[in-house]
């Protein structure tokens, strides 16, 4: 993978703009920040997980020309296990142009931090502590943070009010915590908290984490 791309993904946040003319017609850059060319063109860049594809980001830029109009998509793009959350910007520059102009606002979304730690292959969660928590667990836990009582969360989530509280106890040890109580403390101060916006789907355990973007809405 380029240096380049390396750069781009780790300090754009800081450093580098996302900023060219997109001509539809040719389906090039007639001028762009390396960032952006490299985004919207580079084959490395298309085969990392992502929400939206090249040929979705084109569609868009050509209904823009059609209606001489603007749009802002929200984009989610994997890189070095970390997601990064874009609006990318798309407005008409007159005849087959458009204006292109994206910003990183990964550091507005908590979401991004944990769902980055969600283990592949395992479908854990992993902890700073070294100990971490399976989608079952997880389930249970966004449930509770929703003010579900453990009837409730059983009758959800389609199982026994004691599997319930296995699961909870399984968190408890996940998070070291002795108390439910203490477990919610832990969760507000560390910054699971934001789990609660993740949409879960109790019926498919193994969702992936671009599954898991897909479902967010901005």
């Amino acid at each position: 993978m380029p240096n380049l791309l390396n750069l781009f993904l780790k300090d754009l946040p800081s450093k580098e703009l996302l900023m060219g003319i997109f001509d539809v017609v040719t389906e090039s850059f007639v001028d762009a920040s390396p960032a952006a060319e490299l985004l919207f063109t580079s084959d490395e860049v298309s085969a990392l997980p992502q929400t939206i594809s090249i040929e979705q980001h084109l569609k868009s830029a050509l209904e823009v020309v059609d209606e001489k109009s603007a749009c802002t998509d929200i984009a989610w793009i994997k890189y070095d296990n970390s997601w990064h959350k874009l609006a990318i910007t798309k407005a008409y520059a007159g005849m087959s142009r458009v204006l292109v102009i994206g910003l990183d606002i990964t550091h507005l979304d908590p979401r991004a931090e944990w769902l980055a730690r969600i283990n592949l292959e395992s479908q854990r969660l992993e902890l700073d502590n070294g100990n971490s928590f399976s989608f079952d667990e997880f389930a249970v836990l966004h449930l509770l943070l929703k003010g579900y009582q453990y009837r409730q969360i059983a009758e959800q989530l389609k199982v026994s009010p004691k599997t319930v509280e296995y699961r909870l106890a399984k968190l408890k040890i996940a998070l070291e915590a002795e108390t439910t109580t203490e477990l919610m403390l832990k969760i507000a101060s560390s910054g699971l908290i934001h789990l609660v916006t993740v949409p879960t789907d109790p019926d498919n355990p193994a969702m992936t984490e671009l599954e898991l973007y897909k479902k967010i809405k901005g």
